[in-house]
């Protein structure tokens, strides 16, 4: 289950900012479902049996910012908690004012309604259930993968993905933009101009994308000019094709690993600057 959650992940991590940046209601709804198969699997996984009880519990993953996804879910969640209109005029007198006047004027004639009295903090409900839904699901995104980025290899082919993902974001975005096509896949660009956006619908998340890779290959970089050598390097020479590539697969060719790196921060940084 470990392995099927670490391809689900690694799907929906590529896969989300390729279908616009998943932010239309289907492409957010697979990111969504790919996130929460993944837990899924983690969760029936991490299901252990107390010898001591013969009960059975599930080992929560403990990380350093399970307070603070705690806490702001429970403050979205309290923002749609109905509140006394006394509790609700000292927390936020506008919510109130603003509650009172959605009410609809028939309820104005109940002079007893048990309605006029309990309003929401939030006075538009949806976005804030959007947010306590999508603040989950990237609760358990970040969770799963402390879980299953669990070795070196693992976490190095999803830092290889994640920065061939933006690469072609970049390189699509450039070449849609300055082909005159003005497509984003099968949809046209409306209105059309000269923004490098990639597969995303605004411009500004392409460059929020460009930025975050680009740490992320910084770091990497930094990462492995620091990394000693744990094996002797062979010769070359003395070596088949196929020990070579798996050499090169395994982390020992990291001069290679560092020019690809760098190439890759060259093109984000071009899709960065013309985004």
């Amino acid at each position: 289950m470990d392995k099927t959650a670490f391809k689900i992940y690694l799907i929906t991590l590529v896969l989300s900012p390729l279908i616009f940046g998943a932010v239309h209601t289907y492409a957010y709804t697979i990111m969504s479902l790919g996130v929460l198969i993944g837990s899924l699997l983690l969760v029936i996984k991490n299901i252990r049996k107390d010898p001591k009880t013969n009960g059975y519990k599930v080992q929560f993953p403990n990380t350093s910012l399970n307070f603070a996804f705690i806490i702001l879910l429970v403050f979205l969640v309290f923002q749609v908690i109905p509140l006394p209109d006394s509790l609700l005029g000292f927390l936020s007198p506008e919510a109130r004012v603003i509650a009172q006047k959605s009410l609809p004027a028939s309820i104005d004639l109940i002079s007893e309604s048990p309605i006029r009295d309990w309003f929401f903090l939030s006075p538009y409900y949806y976005p804030v259930r959007m947010s306590i839904i999508r603040w989950t699901v990237y609760m358990l995104f970040f969770l799963g993968l402390t879980q299953v980025l669990n070795s070196q290899r693992r976490i190095e082919l999803t830092i290889f993905l994640i920065i061939i993902t933006a690469c072609f974001e970049a390189l699509y975005g450039l070449a849609e933009t300055y082909s005159a096509y003005g497509h984003i896949w099968w949809f046209k660009k409306m209105p059309y101009s000269l923004d490098v956006s990639g597969t995303y619908i605004n411009r500004n998340h392409l460059a929020g994308l460009m930025e975050m890779c680009l740490l992320l290959a910084a770091a990497y970089a930094g990462a492995l000019s620091t990394r000693k050598k744990k094996k002797k390097i062979i010769s070359d020479h003395k070596t088949s094709l196929r020990g070579r590539l798996s050499r090169y697969l395994s982390g020992e060719q990291r001069f290679n690993k560092r020019t690809l790196i760098l190439f890759s921060g060259v093109v984000m940084s071009i899709g960065l600057v013309f985004s």
